[in-house]
């Protein structure tokens, strides 16, 4: 342990190094960026394996600053999945790969539950949530696993009320506003004109308050809208 708390004080630069950075990028304060900078350093430090032959300050600047971008993310994404949903399905996914590759036989989902520490109740959840928000960006290194949650209601109307949507505006919401690609990146990705996913998006996001409408999620549609 001792050892271990060195290896974080030594690097702790690096955490101060991406709080700097990305204090210029939006409008968070430093003392949150920095702190959750210095919780992906200590996650680095963890689980940093010499073996595979990077160099640390490398590896740890990189999941530094990769919490400091979910953390963003999350707060920051007009229609979002919670990202902790979104990397344990991506953990569960890797552990049935790593099953597979040894010729093990494949895990019920209530035993992938069980191996990663989580109840099944949450191990579904994220399926679910992957499936209706599935990230761009799946190799990124998963952080550390959420403590059971508390109910959150307008998450859970979220993920079925996408369900719902048609699947090009499904499809085109989830890149534009959950993912933060811009409207360029998707029309590229999509092999459309960009002009044409503005009306898309429209209809998803009115298509969303009528059902929000309908289940009274939205009693009164704003006037700005």
């Amino acid at each position: 342990m001792r050892h271990r708390n060195q290896r974080i004080l030594q690097h702790l630069g690096l955490a101060h190094l991406v709080a700097k950075r990305q204090r210029q990028q939006g409008p968070e304060e430093y003392d949150d960026l920095l702190q959750e900078a210095c919780l992906g350093l200590i996650a680095g430090v963890d689980r940093f394996d010499a073996s595979r032959g990077l160099k640390p300050s490398s590896y740890l600047l990189s999941r530094a600053n990769g919490q400091v971008m979910h953390y963003r993310r999350d707060r920051a994404a007009t229609l979002r999945i919670p990202w902790r949903l979104r990397d344990l399905a991506v953990q569960a996914g890797r552990l049935r790969d790593g099953l597979s590759q040894e010729s093990q036989p494949p895990l019920s989902r209530q035993a992938l539950a069980r191996r990663l520490g989580v109840t099944d109740t949450r191990l579904k959840d994220a399926f679910v949530a992957l499936q209706c928000a599935r990230s761009q960006s799946l190799d990124a290194v998963p952080c550390e696993l959420a403590e059971e949650p508390t109910v959150d209601r307008q998450r859970d109307w979220l993920v079925q009320a996408m369900l719902e949507l048609d699947p090009e505006q499904r499809r085109v919401l989830q890149a534009h506003l959950i993912d933060r690609q811009s409207l360029r990146e998707v029309a590229q990705r999509q092999n459309v004109r960009a002009g044409g996913l503005r009306s898309v998006i429209q209809a998803g996001i009115a298509r969303l308050q009528d059902l929000a409408e309908r289940d009274g999620e939205l009693s009164l549609r704003s006037a700005s809208l």
